[in-house]
């Protein structure tokens, strides 16, 4: 297992476990899915996925679970979904996938209209993450690496968050799809993408991981 310690630790040229905390972008569980491609070069086993249309304490919770019971994986990667998901623990609250005359989709839209409010859910999410960056990441025995499936500055032009622990700069996974947040909003998709990218990118994005996993040494 990897080590945060201040000191060099020996580990096995491979992790034995991944887990991948986060949305739809990390959730497919299919053969041609990046995180079944880099899982399969590490040989190393899946121990967590992201779940389509969550936000981001799911990701939050499942890491939270398998910390308590000790069983975090010696890879952890988190796909930070957008600012505008809400919580539940077993649905999926995105108006474009509930039936419109279900109580549920209702219960969202009068969510929207009368109980949200831009500033505050937005500090919330800056601050939920820079907390869990700082004070979390930096307690745990294993590699992480952070990306947003959609950049912040998508949703608010002066939003930023400050992200440390091997967060990735270079892309969102939206925009390593090659889709604008237009049309993902307008859920214009093609029934061949799996994760919401092509197969080319699945293997080029398992690639990107596989690399910096391969030269990582965790101080």
């Amino acid at each position: 297992m990897f080590r945060s310690t201040g000191e060099m630790m020996a580990r096995p040229k491979f992790p034995n476990t991944i887990g991948y905390f986060g949305d739809s972008f990390c959730a497919d569980r299919t053969e041609h899915s990046w995180t079944n491609i880099l899982a399969d070069k590490l040989g190393a086993d899946i121990v967590n996925r992201g779940k389509a249309g969550s936000s981001i304490w799911t990701a939050i919770l499942d890491f939270h679970n398998l910390r308590n019971a000790q069983e975090l994986p010696d890879v952890c990667i988190f796909c930070w979904t957008n600012p505008h998901r809400l919580y539940h623990p077993t649905k999926y609250l995105n108006l474009s996938t509930l039936p419109e005359d279900s109580n549920l989709a209702d219960a969202v839209r009068k969510y929207f209209t009368h109980l949200w409010f831009n500033n505050k859910e937005f500090l919330n999410y800056k601050y939920v993450l820079e907390y869990f960056d700082q004070n979390l990441l930096n307690d745990i025995e294993c590699v992480q690496y952070q990306v947003f499936s959609f950049l912040p500055a998508d949703a608010n032009n002066d939003f930023e968050i400050n992200l440390h622990n091997n967060f990735i700069k270079d892309f969102s996974l939206l925009n390593f799809s090659g889709f604008t947040l237009e049309d993902h909003c307008k859920s214009i998709h093609d029934d061949k993408l799996i994760n919401h990218m092509s197969i080319e990118k699945n293997i080029e994005l398992a690639k990107y991981f596989y690399e910096k996993i391969k030269k990582h040494d965790k101080a």
